[in-house]
């Protein structure tokens, strides 16, 4: 800091000023020196205020006054001088990060270390972020690749709530943010990623089994007598960290909602549908078609006027008689009109083909160039709706494939919903892999090492993060390796940040042989 020394040239004596550390990080627009010596302190407001002067960027100045500790890796950080906040929105790599300093652990050092993975990973990949923070990996991995999906697990509810939020300011489409811990998410995994349905009144029975998604069975009047009722439900999920979607209704003005039928009176309840999403931030599922009688020219049309609404809709294939069944009809359709993200109901695909074959080759055509969202339920070929294990689907091909959804059960009771219970509880039976795993926790990382084994499809690879002095450098990591993991091959050694005298922080990218 050459410019800081220089302008305290008459302020410090020549001690203090060899005392003056060499650096300071910035976060957004807070200045923090993680190493403030003792004797200073009695400069510190003298030093803050040059500080300020300088970058003017910078609106706080603050000291780190005690290390990174705890379950959550977090330090105590003490505001010196200037705007008295330790939130703020931190940008890099063409990323906006917001956090609090002090609750989630960040640092910005290792910017150019997330860029570097998000280089490496090819086209269609599964990757999973474990100890995710503030979802800075996530999201500059799906800035910067054509990863398939990507999962953050994060155990601290402070980052998990701003990994929620940076997914808003950025735009993100295909993370999915999980908190917990990494060891007991992956053993349920599914569980995780599915959710359920029902109405705003069967909110209650559902979240007994403490899903991380619902999606809302709409009637025309809640968008009509009770929008205020929905509104305040969508924001009460919210504040549990609960995503919704909310399901088109299917009857307006006691006709059927179809958007393939000229002058389609249903088509102002869906805009209603899209805007209230738009605003409130989260996700309509709509059918562009229910029947193949009417008019695609019709269809197209109504659907251009949702293009404003494009980010917050997930448009559902249906089956055997719409315009928007078939898979050609379905990706022809997708392009033309520019939308960005596709419902799969896997039980709509078997009823349409009859081939379980089928159903993975059409999910495996959609995810190639869109977002994806599934209803999950088994089926017969004629019947829809049948609990996990109970038709002909074989779940074992067709959920590795899933990103996130629902478990669309039909119920006996839909107020006491035992099917969508036991198919809820039977996704313990599967287990998920991802093509690459990430483990940013150097302190502890080979805790967790057989845990991203166990979680490796074939040929992927595991990004291992440790503490290393130099002398011992890529040794001392590798060995810690070769602990879980017998034969692998080392692919890249890499210091990555200065931690203190003579220790990095470090990564090796291994693959499992």
């Amino acid at each position: 800091m050459p410019a800081l020394k220089e302008s305290l040239k008459n302020k410090l004596s020549k001690e203090e000023l060899e005392l003056l550390p060499n650096s300071f990080d910035t976060i957004g627009e807070i200045a923090v020196f993680t190493n403030f010596p003792k004797k200073l302190i009695k400069k510190e407001k003298i030093i803050a205020e040059t500080l300020l002067k300088l970058h003017k960027n910078i609106k706080t100045v603050a000291k780190k006054s005690k290390n990174f500790s705890g379950k959550y890796r977090l330090q105590k950080i003490k505001i010196i001088l200037g705007k008295k906040t330790k939130e703020t929105s931190h940008n890099e790599n063409n990323i906006t990060l917001k956090l609090d300093i002090e609750k989630c652990y960040f640092s910005p050092r290792t910017a150019s270390e997330r860029l570097r993975i998000a280089s490496q990973i090819n086209p269609g990949e599964s990757v999973l972020v474990m100890f995710s923070g503030i979802a800075a990996f996530p999201l500059t991995i799906s800035k910067h690749s054509n990863a398939k999906e990507i999962y953050a697990v994060e155990i601290n509810p402070e980052a998990h709530k701003y990994a929620i939020e940076n997914i808003s300011i950025n735009k993100s489409r295909n993370i999915t943010l999980i908190k917990g811990d990494v060891n007991k998410v992956l053993k349920n995994f599914y569980q995780h990623i599915l959710g359920l349905k029902g109405s705003i009144n069967q909110i209650p029975s559902r979240l007994k089994l403490n899903p991380n998604l619902f999606e809302f069975h709409l009637f025309p009047e809640d968008l009509i007598k009770n929008k205020k009722s929905l509104i305040s439900s969508i924001k009460k999920l919210k504040s549990k960290q609960i995503t919704p979607f909310i399901h088109m209704p299917f009857l307006y003005k006691d006709k059927q909602i179809n958007l393939s039928e000229e002058n389609s009176q249903g088509l102002s309840i869906i805009l209603e549908l899209a805007k209230l999403c738009k605003e409130n931030n989260c996700f309509a599922i709509i059918h562009p078609s229910f029947d193949g009688n009417n008019s695609k020219e019709a269809m197209m049309k109504n659907l251009s006027y949702l293009k404003p609404y494009f980010s917050w809709i997930y448009f559902e294939n249906s089956s055997t008689k719409s315009l928007f069944a078939k898979q050609e009809d379905v990706l022809e359709t997708a392009k033309i009109l520019g939308m960005k993200n596709l419902a799969i109901d896997v039980s709509h695909i078997y009823k349409l083909y009859k081939s379980q074959s089928k159903v993975i080759e059409m999910i495996q055509a959609i995810q190639k160039d869109y977002n994806t969202y599934f209803h999950i339920c088994n089926s017969d070929g004629e019947s829809e709706g049948e609990q996990l294990n109970k038709g002909r689907i074989n779940m074992e091909t067709v959920l590795p494939l899933v990103t996130k959804g629902i478990l669309e059960i039909r119920n006996k009771n839909e107020d006491n919903p035992k099917e969508a219970v036991d198919s809820f509880n039977k996704l313990k039976n599967y287990e998920k892999k991802f093509d690459r795993i990430i483990m940013p926790l150097p302190k502890d990382a080979d805790k967790y090492l057989d845990l991203a084994l166990q979680h490796l499809n074939k040929q992927g690879t595991i990004h291992f993060y440790d503490f290393s002095q130099e002398k011992d450098f890529p040794k001392s990591s590798i060995d810690k390796i070769k602990k879980h993991c017998k034969n692998f091959k080392v692919l890249n050694s890499v210091k990555c940040g200065h931690y203190s005298p003579f220790t990095n922080r470090v990564c090796i990218d291994f693959q499992p042989l």
